[in-house]
């Protein structure tokens, strides 16, 4: 009888443990998906701005094209499908939009490179310098983001 009074406090201590670690380990995994997800928007943005300046020093028809779908292929082959042309094109309208490299470190700890996937869509400076106000003060996910741009809020 006396080991089942002692039982209790122990599996008692053991859940509060647990869930205090739990915590850390959430927080944790929190902080480190913020800080990829960080690093993986100014890569992306790096590699926008080193194509881009690639593409303006050759001014042939055709060569950017051409550029580009060689440079997909062998970054696919090497790295991942995260290297289509489709999003090397992004990355290079990302770099031409958002061209300011403090401002985009800054966001970048604020927004995620979703953010800025449909922030690209947006032509209108003005309209999107509000879009990307907001999300950063409202704390936005991408998809209530989304919404806001398809409501027209602007």
């Amino acid at each position: 009888m006396k080991n089942n009074l002692n039982a209790k406090p122990e599996i008692e201590a053991v859940q509060s443990l647990y869930k205090n670690i739990s915590q850390l380990i959430e927080q944790s995994r929190y902080r480190i998906a913020l800080a990829v997800n960080q690093e993986i928007t100014l890569l992306y943005w790096h590699i926008g701005k080193t194509i881009n300046e690639v593409l303006l020093k050759n001014k042939r028809a055709g060569y950017g094209e051409l550029i580009v779908a060689t440079l997909s292929q062998q970054l696919s082959m090497n790295y991942s499908k995260g290297f289509t042309k489709s999003n090397l094109n992004r990355m290079i309208n990302f770099y031409k939009k958002f061209n300011d490299a403090q401002k985009v470190a800054t966001l970048s700890q604020q927004l995620s490179w979703s953010h800025f996937v449909e922030l690209l869509i947006i032509e209108d400076n003005l309209k999107r310098d509000f879009y990307v106000e907001l999300s950063k003060r409202e704390v936005w996910s991408v998809r209530i983001l989304r919404q806001r741009i398809a409501s027209m809020l602007f």
